[in-house]
């Protein structure tokens, strides 16, 4: 049985949903690094969690990453 207790505030996100009723997903957080190389080329790949409910991750140009997302860098 819940008391009600004006002090019980639940946080949310704000999600902004466009027209179309999609959604741009941010990142939550990084979870791995590494190098690749390409063409002789190496670049620097960043593996980033975009949905810890559903455990998906994709490997991202971290250069990319970082000038999108720098709040993910921030340590």
């Amino acid at each position: 049985m819940y008391i009600h207790d004006p002090s019980h505030v639940v946080k949310h996100d704000v999600v902004k949903v466009k027209e179309n009723l999609t959604y741009k997903k941010r990142p939550i957080t990084v979870v791995g690094h590494k190098m690749k190389e390409l063409r002789g080329k190496f670049i620097n790949l960043i593996k980033v969690v975009w949905d810890v409910a559903i455990g998906n991750a994709t490997w991202e140009l971290e250069d990319k990453i970082k000038d999108q997302y720098p709040f993910l860098f921030t340590s």
